[in-house]
């Protein structure tokens, strides 16, 4: 939309369905970036893919060039360790209800101290005023906030730091490596995501022979009471993501759901 408006182009980049090394992934980018590229905005750990990203040689790479670099962490704030500071990136966001299990409509921004001055925030409220442009309020909106449930994103960062962040990414690597070896080991059943641990995280996309992933996630949720995510388009998958709550006998469950499902061979 913005593009539209304010007429720039935004080039799409697209990562190879086999991923063997780093520079698989960073190649692609590599080869985008232009004289007149500004910013490069990648996701961290992809929801439609299971990829995780190299942020941190992406943004080496991109600073390298002067262009700034936006994370998307929808899918690594809550499940990984994240050191904003060791990654380099200008600007991260997270989102508050996915892997943190905490409210929904909420959210982190960060925005790197010497970036401040360049971004402007797109809603202002009362309050905001010429000497609040230095720091982190400037990006708030001062008006009618849901204050509730911004109390609520505190309580579960706390109740996430109990736990201990290399705990729950510990945690959650498991799980994910225990499901994505079984779901292999299915006849009929192919994995979209990396094994390899350095480029996939939490989040788990396969696929079943002459089964729709619309129908594989119906199937599964209706017969199982097991919830997961069907991908249909260009990027068509079946999407499992196990957290800290879940336990390997759930694991078990869905392995047996999914390989009952591959032998069916539901069409739909």
């Amino acid at each position: 939309m913005r593009s539209r408006r304010h007429d720039f182009t935004v080039k799409r980049v697209s990562t190879p369905a086999s991923v063997k090394t780093q520079d698989d992934l960073v190649r692609p980018f590599r080869e985008a970036l232009t004289s007149k590229t500004r910013v490069l905005s990648m996701t961290h750990a992809s929801n439609i893919s299971g990829v995780q990203l190299p942020v941190s040689e992406l943004c080496r790479l991109a600073r390298e060039r002067g262009i700034l670099t936006l994370i998307d962490g929808a899918q690594s704030f809550g499940s990984l360790r994240v050191d904003l500071h060791a990654i380099g990136c200008d600007f991260y966001t997270g989102s508050a209800h996915k892997w943190l299990m905490g409210p929904k409509e909420a959210g982190v921004l960060y925005v790197r101290r010497e970036r401040i001055a360049q971004l402007w925030p797109l809603i202002v409220g009362s309050g905001w005023s010429e000497e609040r442009q230095q720091d982190a309020r400037k990006f708030e909106s001062l008006g009618q906030r849901d204050d509730p449930t911004l109390a609520a994103v505190g309580r579960a960062v706390q109740f996430h730091q109990s736990i201990g962040v290399d705990r729950v990414e510990g945690r959650i690597r498991e799980l994910a490596a225990a499901l994505k070896t079984e779901l292999e080991s299915i006849p009929g059943v192919r994995l979209k995501t990396p094994r390899e641990p350095e480029f996939s995280a939490g989040v788990v996309i396969f696929s079943i022979a002459g089964v729709t992933p619309s129908a594989a996630a119906k199937y599964l949720y209706s017969k199982h009471r097991i919830g997961g995510g069907g991908l249909e388009g260009k990027f068509s998958g079946v999407r499992l993501c196990p957290n800290i709550y879940n336990t390997m006998e759930e694991i078990d469950r869905a392995v047996a759901a999914v390989k009952e499902l591959a032998s069916k061979g539901i069409v739909g």
